[in-house]
């Protein structure tokens, strides 16, 4: 049984204490919201690759574009629920 200060981290079988537990927690909503971002960012840049070769390659097929925008849509919607909502006592 674990005591009131400290709470367990998700699939690691370790527990956190006091001050180090906002930390770690602050850190990886850190590096969450980099990760989103960064999905994100591919999802424009697969975006206009797909835009500009259909514009400049005779060849794009119905099948290819529809995997085109499937793999950004995916990427996009994954990149969007990997960034942690805010809270409403954050500032930033």
């Amino acid at each position: 049984m674990t005591s009131c200060h400290t709470r367990p981290i998700p699939n690691s079988g370790l527990f956190l204490q006091g001050a180090s537990s906002t930390i770690s927690s602050v850190k990886y909503e850190d590096r969450r919201k980099e990760a989103g971002k960064m999905l994100l960012d591919i999802a424009k840049y697969l975006a206009t690759v797909g835009l500009l070769g259909a514009f400049l390659v005779d060849k794009l097929t119905a099948n290819l574009g529809i995997l085109m925008a499937a793999v950004t849509l995916a990427t996009f919607v994954i990149g969007f629920y990997v960034i942690p909502p805010k809270n409403e006592g954050d500032e930033s």
